[in-house]
């Protein structure tokens, strides 16, 4: 049973639903079909159908969309183009970010895969819209500085190199889902006049889990330290003296990255200076990560 926005099972005499297309047209055909197919529905249970809901899942997915202005604005002022040819690249990557983005969204696209091989709608759509928030408001946020400068090119094009990546086999994994978005973002991103959806689905590439776990367990305690500044009542813009990792970036890291993921933290608590560490307390091991500030 699909139910309307006031709880009740949806009627044309209640008049408790608004036109489907007048939903597409407020928040297009993708934002509905996304919802709908995430729904209970498919796994044959009721379902309220509410307008902003409808509304939540277009923002949501706009993120891709402020990824893409954000690329294409940079991307033409520096000239970079496209050379036709997809290819993974994590084997050349160096910077910590791109490595962590490009694993990650393997690891999404392996997730959606499993998920569909058994056909199950809903699950292999749950993690997309966790991803889209990592890729703008880590990804990219983090990496902003690197599109501005000029010191170090190779870096640059990196990071050129790599949100493209992204974008590109976005478009490929969300063309069953998202079908207009999906062309559009292709189009655009590749120049290629062939539909996405005549293309063969590209299985996910290989992923560096170490990153994952180290730069997961980094946003874990960032965002601890941030909420013992909530609670404390010290504002982010406000400097302390010092933070400390406890059991966050694995023993086996090397030290450029570890340094990396260091400075990642001093920014973002807008700390002094950052030590890692391991922790032995009983506290500790059961929470398996602590950030205490000072």
């Amino acid at each position: 049973m699909v139910a309307g926005n006031d709880g009740k099972k949806m009627s044309k005499s209640l008049g408790n639903f608004t036109d489907p297309n007048e939903l597409m047209d407020k928040f297009s055909a993708d934002s509905l079909r996304f919802l709908m197919l995430s729904s209970p529905l498919l796994n044959g249970e009721d379902f309220a159908l509410h307008d902003k809901d409808v509304g939540d899942v277009a923002h949501k997915l706009s993120m891709i969309w402020n990824m893409y202005d954000f690329f294409t604005m940079y991307a033409e002022v520096d000239g970079w183009e496209f050379n036709g040819e997809l290819t993974d690249p994590l084997s050349d990557l160096t910077n910590p970010l791109d490595i962590w983005i490009v694993s990650r969204l393997h690891q999404l696209v392996a997730e959606v895969e499993r998920h569909m091989d058994t056909y199950n709608i809903p699950d292999a759509l749950s993690p997309i819209l966790p991803f889209l928030d990592d890729a703008t408001n880590w990804y990219v946020r983090r990496s902003r500085r690197r599109f501005w400068k000029s010191e170090d090119d190779g870096d640059k094009n990196d990071a050129y190199r790599t949100l493209h990546y992204v974008l590109v086999r976005l478009s490929y994994m969300l063309a069953p889902f998202t079908p207009f978005l999906a062309e559009e973002l292709y189009h655009n991103l590749t120049g290629d006049d062939e539909s996405i959806h005549l293309k063969d689905w590209l299985p996910a590439g290989e992923i560096d889990s170490s990153m994952l776990r180290d730069m997961n367990a980094l946003r874990a305690a960032v965002n601890d330290g941030l909420s013992k500044r909530a609670a404390e009542g010290i504002k982010v813009r406000q400097p302390l003296a010092s933070a400390k990792l406890i059991n966050t970036i694995s023993q086996d890291t090397s030290e450029e990255v570890a340094q990396f993921l260091i400075d990642i933290a001093r920014d973002e608590l807008n700390v002094k200076s950052v030590e890692i560490a391991t922790d032995s307390e009983s506290e500790v091991r059961r929470r398996n990560r602590a950030l205490f500030m000072t």
